[in-house]
């Protein structure tokens, strides 16, 4: 009899686990970066190196830029963005470990902005969030895009698998909002980056990018926004971050120069 329970409970248990087998998708708030190796980065005073889980690159002037590393060119009304950020799929249970792979599916963005124009939110196109190993430490990258019009500051949050393409084990943590529980950097504006010149009350930010852009000025490079695996390789901060040992470069860089830009071939 004790042995026909026991048995019973464990095919209990192993039916339950079979059923929460999924994956579950991540947005950190801070990442702890990490070098070439996957070991963490350090402040030469010991300190851990941390930043926000953001990143931003500029058409106008090259400049791949982030929260702790802002933009030494600057951004100026007029300026395309891309915005990118990491996702992770790391659920783990203590009783079961179970967890699978996260299919693709698209992360979508909010746009912030404080400023001479007013104060306002406005949702950006969704974009593309490749498929994600469970426990895949350098995680997924998406990212999406938008021109900014008038000078502020602004901050983008983040809703991955926001219209629940696939089952997770919970849906809140796919969230990225800056502003929840105050900002780990004490920012009173809680941006992420701030544009200036200029007092344009002009509308403050386009996001109705047509599929194509070349833009009139010579500066600016050729440009698709879309949902595809094409159009998501498209943006250089998308090809940027296919090989995580880039943003360990980039971090590298900054340290020993944080004065100078950070250019994007």
């Amino acid at each position: 009899m004790l042995f026909l329970m026991a048995t019973s409970c464990d095919d209990c248990k192993d039916a339950f686990c079979d059923a929460v087998e999924l994956a579950d998708l991540v947005i950190p708030q801070v990442l702890h970066l990490l070098d070439y190796n996957g070991n963490p980065m350090y402040y030469p005073n010991g300190a851990t190196l941390q930043d926000a889980n953001e990143l931003y690159y500029n058409y106008r002037t090259g400049e791949l830029f982030t929260h702790l590393f802002p933009s030494v060119f600057g951004v100026i009304p007029g300026d395309l963005l891309d915005i990118g950020t990491r996702v992770f799929n790391n659920w783990i249970d203590q009783e079961c470990k179970k967890g699978t792979y996260a299919p693709q599916s698209f992360t979508s963005p909010a746009l912030r902005y404080s400023g001479p124009a007013g104060n306002g939110s406005v949702a950006l196109q969704p974009h593309l969030t490749p498929g994600i190993p469970q426990n895949y430490p350098t995680g997924g990258f998406t990212y999406s895009s938008f021109n900014v019009g008038a000078p502020g500051y602004y901050k983008v949050d983040f809703n991955a698998n926001h219209n629940h393409a696939f089952d997770e084990h919970g849906f809140g943590n796919n969230l990225y909002n800056g502003s929840n529980g105050g900002s780990p950097f004490g920012k009173t504006v809680d941006a992420s980056f701030v544009v200036t010149e200029g007092n344009s009350t002009e509308p403050w930010v386009n996001t109705e990018l047509p599929t194509r852009v070349v833009a009139e000025c010579p500066y600016y490079k050729q440009f698709d926004s879309g949902t595809s695996e094409a159009t998501y390789l498209a943006s250089p901060l998308a090809r940027f971050m296919q090989d995580p040992k880039n943003l360990a470069a980039f971090y590298k860089f900054k340290m020993e120069n944080p004065d100078k830009p950070f250019i994007l071939k």
